[in-house]
């Protein structure tokens, strides 16, 4: 589980960063010149809200399997599923860039 975890958290980085990129590099109309850093921030505080909901919903997870065996696979396991979904969320995003 923990290999998982680990290569989900990758994953997620390396989407997190090319969405960064895109926004970056992209180009826009000059009607809205805030857009770039706006977009960014926001890109930020939901990365930083995910990653605090992910702990805290994770260590639920892990708490609740905690009365039998695996409560550190079940907190791993967690983590895996919810990067991956986040980053295919963060995916699915990227044509609007």
């Amino acid at each position: 589980m923990a290999d998982q975890a680990e290569a989900s958290l990758q994953d997620l980085t390396n989407t997190e960063n090319t969405i960064r990129l895109a926004i970056r590099d992209g180009t826009y109309d000059p009607a809205f010149p805030t857009y770039q850093t706006d977009a960014l921030a926001d890109l930020d505080a939901a990365s930083n809200a995910f990653k605090l909901y992910r702990t805290e919903h994770c260590a639920f997870q892990a708490a609740v399997a905690s009365k039998g065996n695996g409560a550190e696979d079940v907190r791993k396991a967690c983590e895996a599923v919810l990067n991956s979904e986040r980053a295919d969320q963060l995916r699915a995003s990227k044509p609007w860039l």
